[in-house]
This record gives structure tokens, sequence and C-alpha cells, in this order.
């Protein structure tokens, strides 16, 4: 037999060969398609069984509650969820104790979590008291996020929440919160100033007033710990610097960036504006009477501002209540008449 005879017998053996292969690969990559799939609508319907339960809590907390949207499906990106809640609220709800049913679907996937969410306290539209403070962020106007954000804790806008990126839950305590019940509930910027250089809130934190420092370009260090810092003006911070358990008092606008690192439970305080980017945001919890543009890592503090609060990039908030403890920003007053309570209970 010549060479072309012994070409042509290679030929057709090794596509029998690769015909009998793909007989055999192409189910299993057929079966890992659907697995692939199939696994992709169970994590989308358990999200948006998650997101769902999510949105009932934060009506709960909402002044102005809206349940029109109950026992309908509604949509979040190619999924959708339906919840109930029994007994079924009115608007606002009354004290009691209420189940939240969540189902998410996606495809053939279905997934339902539950959640309790207990109402308490007087007239839920009376004067509201100061509970804000277990907020991770609160604007007294509009919260703008442009990017992706992590959240570990409440983000509360009195007036409204846009998004253009992905937020993503750390846990289920976090939320998205329009239109609460609470207001600025922060002194005027020369009280607040009054009561954190007071002796005794000086004495308790370790932070002797620097008296060194007065004005912006006072600051040519690269570390600051235990003390604190009032400027009369505006604040510009520009390069590698660290504070640590300090607290900054500044009347005017405070503006920074490169690295700055702000650690041990710092109380960062703007009688305007706050504008900060390429920083680690730290431990520390930021109140600004006018707005806050921001981009960074907030790893354990909260973010305050009468104005609007707008980030930029892809962003983590993490509450920490140790850090509003340790600045005596937790109010645990009560009013005659206050707003009830949201306690959530847990997720199964």
């Amino acid at each position: 037999m010549n060479q072309k005879g012994y070409a042509t017998i290679l030929s057709i053996l090794t596509t029998v060969f690769l015909l009998g292969m793909m007989a055999v690969l192409f189910p299993k990559l057929n079966n890992a398609i659907f697995a692939s799939s199939t696994e992709h609508n169970s994590l989308s319907a358990q999200y948006a069984a998650e997101s769902g339960a999510k949105k009932a809590i934060s009506t709960f907390y909402q002044s102005s509650q809206d349940w029109k949207w109950l026992n309908s499906w509604q949509d979040i990106g190619d999924a959708q969820y339906n919840v109930q809640i029994s007994p079924v609220p009115s608007s606002p709800a009354t004290a009691g104790a209420y189940t939240v049913t969540s189902t998410g679907r996606e495809g053939n996937s279905s997934k339902t979590t539950h959640v309790t969410v207990t109402v308490s306290g007087g007239d839920p539209t009376g004067p509201a008291v100061p509970s804000g403070s277990d907020y991770a962020m609160y604007s007294d106007s509009n919260i703008i996020l442009s990017g992706n954000l992590l959240l570990h804790g409440k983000l509360v806008a009195k007036g409204t929440v846009t998004r253009s990126g992905t937020v993503n839950y750390g846990d289920h305590d976090s939320a998205i919160i329009q239109n609460p019940k609470e207001k600025w509930w922060f002194a005027d910027y020369n009280t607040f100033k009054t009561a954190k250089t007071a002796q005794s809130f000086l004495d308790s934190t370790n932070r002797p007033i620097n008296t060194k420092i007065t004005r912006s370009s006072d600051l040519t260090g690269q570390n600051y710990n235990n003390q604190t810092i009032i400027i009369n003006g505006d604040l510009t911070m520009a390069g590698n610097k660290s504070f640590n358990n300090t607290t900054l008092l500044v009347s005017g606008n405070i503006t920074y960036s490169g690295t700055m690192n702000f650690n041990s439970n710092c109380l960062v305080v703007a009688g305007n504006s706050i504008t900060m980017s390429g920083s680690n945001l730290g431990g520390a919890v930021y109140i600004s009477y006018g707005s806050i543009t921001y981009s960074g890592i907030l790893n354990g503090g909260a973010v305050y501002a009468k104005g609007n609060i707008t980030s930029s990039g892809n962003n983590t908030i993490t509450y920490s209540k140790e850090a509003m403890n340790y600045n005596q920003l937790i109010d645990d007053s009560s009013e005659s008449g206050s707003a009830s309570t949201v306690e959530v209970g847990t997720w199964y």
C-alpha cells in the first residue's frame, strides 16, 4: 500500500477517534453548563429573596410607609422577589411583631427567607428620637453612590439614595433606608465643639488640646496621637499623615488627599464640608455640617452629613458602635411621644 493509502486510513482513524471523544465529552460538557446555570439561578434567587426582605425592613424604618408593593412580583435584575408580611402592616406600622417572608426566583430556581421585625415604642408619627446614632452613614439630604459599595450597617438618607454601581451587604443587619423618622440630631457646630473640648471629655478620651496648632499650615508633621486639634478656618492636607485617637475640630472646610490614616476611634468634624480622596478612612467618625465627598475605606466608624454625601470608586463602609461610644455620640435619651423603634430579629 502506498503512502497516500496510509494517510487516508490514518485520517479516517483520527476522525473516528475524535468523533468518539466528542460523543463522550459533549454530554459531560452539557451537564457542566447546566449545573453552572442552575447554580447561578439559585444564587440569584437567594439574592432576590434577601433583597425583598431588606426592602421590607427598610420600609418599617420610613416615616411614610408604602406597602402597596407587597404580595406581587418585583423585578431585580433578571430575578424577581415577592414579599408577604404577617400580620399585614398598616401605614405607619403599629407596635407588634411581624414576620416577613420573601421569595426570590430566577429560571427554575426559587429561594425563600424569613425574618422577624418588632415595632415598639410610642406614636410612630411623633417627634423623632435621635436614634440615628446607630447608622453607618446618614445624610440629612441625599446620598449619591457612584461605584460599588460593600456595606456593613445602615445607609440612610432623609432624601433619596441614588446609585450607579452595586451595593453588597456584609450582613443581614445592613440596609439602605430613605426618608427615615430621624432628623439631623447634632447641635450646631459651636455647641458641639464646646462639648468635645470640655475637660471631662478630654480626660475620658485622653485627648488634651494641642494649643500649638490653630491653622492649617501648622500641621507640618506626619503623626498625631492622643490629642485634640482645633482649626479656625479651613483645613487642607496632602501627603502622608497618620492620626490615632485624635479629635479634629475645623470650623470651615476639610480637604485632604494622599495617604491619610485615621485609626483608634478618631473624631473628624467640619463646620462646613469635607472632601477626602485616596485615603484610609480607617477607624473614625466623620461629621460634616455641610456636604461630604469621598472615596476610600471606612473599616470602623460612621459618616454623617447635614448636606449631600457623594462617594465615588469602590468603597467599604463598616459601622462601629465602639467608635460612637468612645466619642460619646450614642444618645439613649427618650422623649414624650417619641417615634417607635424597629428591631430586626434572626433571619431563617
